[in-house]
């Protein structure tokens, strides 16, 4: 390389002073992080707000407030009555769903409501609260009803 004296400041070669000095970065800080969204999360709590927001409904009785996610429905299930074989097919999958769902839930609280009813004869009732948190006289009314309210609603075929 040339010496000192000899080096000509002109376009493209800025005097030495100002030029990086060898090992140093021309930018120390180096290009910003792209800000990584949590995209599930976000989806999830954008679509969990939207579909809990109460909006107002017409209908045949009224105005009614009822969250987006019912007026969908209700929309679904308008269609499907006035003969939509899209929205008949979507109401009756969505339907069927919920319904299994809704069996698998109760029969799971069953479960649980039959092992807090086997531990009350296990148990005083001083040593049944200690471990349950509740009076054995209530975990054994609990089963009894969500039992009654299973046979009511899927009775055995």
């Amino acid at each position: 390389m040339a010496d000192k004296k000899d080096y000509e400041v002109g376009y493209g070669k800025p005097p030495k002073s100002t030029q990086f000095q060898k090992g140093q970065s021309g930018n120390p800080k180096g290009r910003p992080k792209k800000k990584r969204m949590r995209f599930l999360e976000d989806v999830t709590g954008a679509f969990m707000n939207l579909a809990n927001e109460e909006i107002q409904v017409n209908t045949s009785m009224g105005a009614k407030l009822v969250s987006s996610y019912e007026a969908v429905l209700m929309a679904v299930l308008n269609n499907a009555l006035k003969g939509n074989h899209r929205s008949q097919k979507l109401f009756l999958e969505t339907s069927h769903k919920a319904a299994k769902n809704e069996k698998i839930y109760f029969e799971e609280m069953q479960q649980a409501m039959h092992d807090l009813a086997e531990n009350v004869s296990k148990y005083s009732s001083k040593e049944f609260y200690k471990r349950f948190g509740i009076p054995s006289w209530m975990a054994t009314e609990m089963h009894k009803s969500l039992s009654q309210d299973l046979e009511n609603r899927f009775p055995l075929e």
